[in-house]
């Protein structure tokens, strides 16, 4: 039996049956295929097909589709908060609910739709790519796009709500905030003073993984159903992000902030 065939086996042993013939969920199949394609596109093709050519501007595009995941984003932030976050979950510990109640089904669909946009983001680098921004296309960034698309399809189709979609609602808060920063910006020169607030982005964004590494650090004392094992994976997951992340803010505001020190203590 070959890898993707035992992969498949156990996918479809432990599946939510809810959502098994959902559109783009149906089999592993489908982020296997579509993840290496975003990496050689993004990593050889993109850049080779670019290489002779102008940047694109695509200022317009980009004003659309930041606007876009900024309505999508605050949508899910409310919806995820309605379906359980506000008063139903528990913030210590809460199982997944497999019923077909109207609320375990909410948490389901709310899953699926970001997961959706999981997909969605990867354009992110394909703007890069197309404006010859390839400095921006970092270890960090096709890292970050592409397990939050594995991490995203695993958990929709098999843990769908419950405890682990509290990285979710923190999630599509901080991209509230990150796209319509990335709305502000691309309006022109005339609002960069009003943009003094960049750096706290990644601050922010550093931010939901320490409160995502805490969040299930209490499943290793508290037991409710949730399973440990993927305790676990988030737990290891938000401290590979919290690295990366760090060593991305020191890099980019570090030494701007080293200098400013130094020369108001030579002033």
């Amino acid at each position: 039996m070959g890898f993707i065939a035992v992969l498949e086996e156990a996918f479809e042993r432990n599946r939510d049956p809810r959502v098994a013939n959902w559109a783009l969920s149906r089999s592993p199949e489908v982020p296997m295929f579509l993840l290496p394609l975003y990496l050689v596109i993004v990593l050889w093709l993109g850049p080779r097909f670019m290489r002779d050519r102008k940047p694109m501007q695509l200022t317009r595009v980009l004003m659309v589709y930041n606007i876009v995941q900024v309505v999508f984003n605050a949508m899910m932030f409310v919806k995820l908060l309605d379906a359980g976050w506000m008063g139903k979950y528990s913030f210590v510990c809460e199982p997944v609910d497999y019923s077909y109640t109207p609320e375990a089904m909410k948490m389901a669909e709310v899953g699926w739709w970001y997961y959706l946009f999981k997909l969605i983001d990867l354009l992110d680098t394909i703007f890069f790519v197309l404006r010859k921004k390839f400095n921006q296309i970092t270890f960090l960034h096709v890292y970050h796009h592409t397990m939050m698309v594995a991490y995203i399809f695993v958990g929709v189709n098999i843990w769908p709500g419950g405890h682990g979609s509290f990285f979710a609602l923190l999630n599509t808060l901080v991209h509230v905030i990150m796209y319509g920063y990335y709305f502000l910006a691309g309006l022109g020169p005339q609002w960069q003073k009003y943009l003094w607030w960049k750096k706290y982005v990644t601050r922010i964004q550093l931010l939901q993984f320490v409160l995502v590494f805490a969040h299930s650090m209490q499943l290793l004392w508290t037991d409710c159903g949730y399973p440990r094992q993927l305790a676990g994976l988030i737990i290891a997951n938000a401290l590979i992000f919290m690295a990366l992340f760090s060593a991305f803010y020191r890099k980019a505001y570090g030494s701007t902030q080293a200098k400013l020190a130094k020369a108001a203590k030579a002033a």
